[in-house]
């Protein structure tokens, strides 16, 4: 496993919600702007944001950030009421991560190193992604990750 590799794991606990397939569904899991397993399944095939932030160059890095944040931005828009805040706090941190990644000039591996990621990393650790896990597990019929 690369540093790049180990770096990313945090990252990824940014998107642990999504890291799950989503079954057939008929629209009942479906938020305001759409269905929220169908963004799910969106962000699954981007392994989780794990492809699109493993740019090897910093131009690479901005481009998957961007890509993954515009999935994310759909699951949030979709997703029912009583998830809102969970991923919103995904959101978040998302945003801070690109924050702090364009502060670095899109160096992923400064970046994940430095304190300002150690916050980031820190404060998303605090949310109970609990309510999201049994979402998509009781209603969408997705198992999470183990």
């Amino acid at each position: 496993m690369t540093k790049r590799t180990t770096l990313l794991v945090p990252v990824l606990l940014l998107a642990g919600f999504v890291g799950v397939a989503c079954g057939d569904d008929d629209g009942e899991n479906a938020g305001p702007t759409g269905n929220f397993c169908e963004a799910a399944r969106a962000i699954e095939a981007s392994n989780g944001g794990e492809d699109l932030l493993a740019g090897e160059t910093p131009e690479e890095v901005e481009a998957g950030y961007r890509q993954f944040t515009a999935l994310l931005d759909n699951a949030v828009d979709s997703a029912p009421s009583e998830l809102e805040d969970e991923l919103e706090a995904i959101q978040d941190a998302y945003e801070a991560l690109g924050e702090g990644l364009e502060e670095f000039d899109w160096d992923f591996f400064a970046y994940a190193t430095s304190p300002e990621a150690e916050e980031t990393f820190t404060e998303l650790e605090s949310v109970d992604f609990t309510p999201v896990e049994t979402y998509l597990e009781e209603t969408c019929g997705i198992a999470p990750e183990s």
